[in-house]
Parts: structure tokens; sequence; C-alpha cells
């Protein structure tokens, strides 16, 4: 069964489920659908049912519970596990954990709902130290890198030089989780190079310009709720001479973008205020698809916000529009 019917399958018994108001039915079938495509808005729907259905449920101490074959048997266990260890990270303040980790790993199937502590434990102090450090790859490893790995990387430039098999273990989770690209669309790639037009729903950020250069037809992209980073990375591979139109929006509509080549005035953008020095970048990327012209609303005070970083986006397209 591909991927994608699996994935609908499940989803729709989960509705099923909840409507009948077996809730407990619906988790166990979120987490086969997790299982099946580990897509992130699927963890968000486990990770909120989950919430609901702990709420007021006492966390287990730790390790005496564990033990019990009958407590991981029902999936609103694992975040009593999970409470308790977030509560001592925040006690101590420090990441010591190697040990209970290693009984997650062991004594519990692989769940979306454990990384949120790992990405606690790696700010903690300590989670730089070997016996750690092993501990919180191992376990990115069997449950699956985060898709932001942006505090992975922040643990990193922390790790002491002289480390070296320990680092090597944990910058490879940091790079499968920057690779990671959804399935579907990974299916579509590898089953259909000749897509000349896509048009995205979601953003899936890291990986995914590195996926859509695999469609070597590709003229035509839209792409919704888009990072300023992933942005650049498009313009920064072989989609900046490829594509012949391509429209992009940033979070929360803070920025909005659209290529058309061969236009009197290729590159047209709007952008706020509050986000005119981040978006900056985006402007001055925004000219390896075009640098003829660039027509431009600037919104809530935007211009004079921008500063430098503005001025030296918009010098590099030879003319511009204010709207």
């Amino acid at each position: 069964m591909r991927v994608s019917h699996l994935l609908r399958e499940l989803l729709g018994r989960a509705q099923e489920a909840l409507t009948r108001r077996e809730d407990d039915a619906a988790l166990t079938l979120l987490l086969e659908a997790w299982n099946a495509c580990r897509a992130e808005p699927v963890i968000a729907l486990i990770e909120q049912l989950s919430d609901h259905l702990a709420t007021g449920l006492a966390f287990f101490e730790v390790p005496v519970r564990w033990m019990l074959e009958e407590v991981r048997g029902h999936p609103t266990d694992l975040p009593r596990v999970l409470g308790e260890l977030r509560e001592r990270a925040a006690r101590r303040s420090r990441c010591a954990f190697s040990t209970d980790l290693d009984r997650l790993r062991r004594w519990w199937p692989a769940d979306p709902r454990i990384i949120p502590l790992l990405l606690a434990l790696v700010r903690l102090p300590g989670a730089e130290t070997p016996a750690e450090l092993n501990m919180l790859s191992s376990l990115f490893m069997y449950v699956g890198a985060p898709y932001d790995v942006e505090p992975l990387r922040e643990l990193k430039a922390r790790l002491p030089s002289t480390q070296g098999a320990e680092v090597e273990r944990f910058d490879l989770a940091i790079r499968l989780g920057a690779r990671w690209v959804p399935p579907e669309l990974a299916s579509l790639l590898s089953a259909n190079s000749s897509v000349r037009r896509l048009e995205l729903k979601s953003s899936f950020e890291d990986g995914l310009a590195d996926a859509l250069t695999a469609l070597p037809h590709l003229t035509w992209l839209t792409i919704p709720h888009a990072s300023t980073d992933l942005f650049i990375r498009c313009a920064h591979s072989r989609l900046a001479s490829q594509l012949e139109y391509f429209k992009v929006s940033g979070e929360e509509g803070s920025w909005r973008l659209e290529v058309t080549r061969g236009a009197e005035v290729p590159i047209r953008a709007s952008v706020s205020g509050p986000h005119v020095q981040q978006v900056a970048p985006v402007l001055l990327a925004a000219a390896r698809f075009s640098s003829q012209g660039l027509r431009i609303e600037f919104r809530e005070g935007a211009e004079e916000k921008g500063g430098a970083p503005l001025r030296e986006a918009l010098a590099a397209h030879a003319r511009v529009i204010r709207e």
C-alpha cells in the first residue's frame, strides 16, 4: 500500500474514533500514521491529543513503573514518564540523563513525543559530555532527528575540539534532520521527475531546496509559509536559473515575493516593518533570479527601519520601484 493511501486510511480511522469519543484509540492510530510518514502535522495532532488525555494524570516515578509491561502498553503512559523527566531536568538544570534515556530506548517504542524532551536536554549544561552526547545521538537516531536542528547545532558549537567519535555520531543526527524530506514529496520526486509545476501547501524547510533541484523540468513553483533561509537556499541552487515563475510567502505573512522571468519588472515583493531587517537577505538573494528590476511595497514603515542591510539589498537590483 502506498504511503499516501495508508496515511489517508489511518487518519480517517482516527477521525472516526474521535467522533465516537474513543480518544485512546485515535491516539494509537495517529501514532501508526506517524510511523508511516513521520510528517510534522501528524506530530502536532499527536501532541495535542496526548496532552489532552494526560491532563490531570500523575507522573510515573522513574524507573520503578517503567519496568512494568502493562505501563508501556497504553498510549497515555509515555507522557507521564516524560513529564517526570522534564521536571527532574528543570530541578537539576543539568543534563545527566544517559541512564534514563537508555531505558527509554530499550523499553519504549519510537515515539515523536520523546523529541521535545531531547531538545530540552541538549540545551542544558552537561549535554556535551561524552556519555550524554552519545545517548542523545542514539535517541535521535532511534526516534528520528528533529526537523528543527538549530538546537543541535548550538550544542555542537559548545563541544570541545578534542572529542572525536561522539561528535561524528551527533553530526550524523544533525545531517539526517537537516536533509529530511516528507515522504509524500520524496515519493513524488522519485516517481515523477518530469513534473513541471508544483504548488506546495506548506513549507517543509530543511532539505526541501535540495529535493526540488531533483526536478530538472520544474519551471513553476509556489511555497507558502517559508523561512527566509529556505528562500535563500532556493536562490543559491540551480532553481535560480531554472524557474520561470516562483511565488513564496513568509511565515505569518511578514513578507511576500514573486518572480516572473521575462517580465519588465521580474521581481515583486512586499514586506512589513517589524521584519524588514530579517527579510533584507531575501531581497538580496532575489537578485540571483533576476536583477533587472524590483517592484516593492513597504508596509508599516519598513523602509525606514531597514537600515544598511535593506539599502545593500535594494542596490543589487538595477531598478527599484516603490509602491
